[in-house]
């Protein structure tokens, strides 16, 4: 089992645990993967996740490289994804 905060209940479904378990992550346990799976059956958001993380990524892109923007402030309920997905 991965390192879990202290505080945090692992029994109970986090919706960005959920995101990032839809995004092929590593942050979410068997109660996010279960409830994200019962969703995912009624609303199959796979592509929208992929879809929505991918213009995340090329929005920043361009802040950073053709605006300039240096510091970045973030409200999201997700779990920043791993070097390979953020490329």
């Amino acid at each position: 089992m991965p390192w879990v905060p202290e505080g945090v209940d692992v029994e109970v479904p986090n919706a960005a645990r959920m995101y990032d378990y839809i995004l092929e992550g590593s942050h979410n346990f068997a109660a996010d993967r279960q409830l994200a799976e019962k969703v995912l059956k009624v609303v199959p958001a796979e592509e929208a996740a992929r879809s929505n993380r991918a213009f995340l990524r090329r929005t920043v892109r361009h802040l950073v490289r053709d605006v300039g923007v240096r510091q970045f402030r973030t409200s999201v309920l997700a779990y920043p994804q791993s070097a390979a997905c953020t490329r």
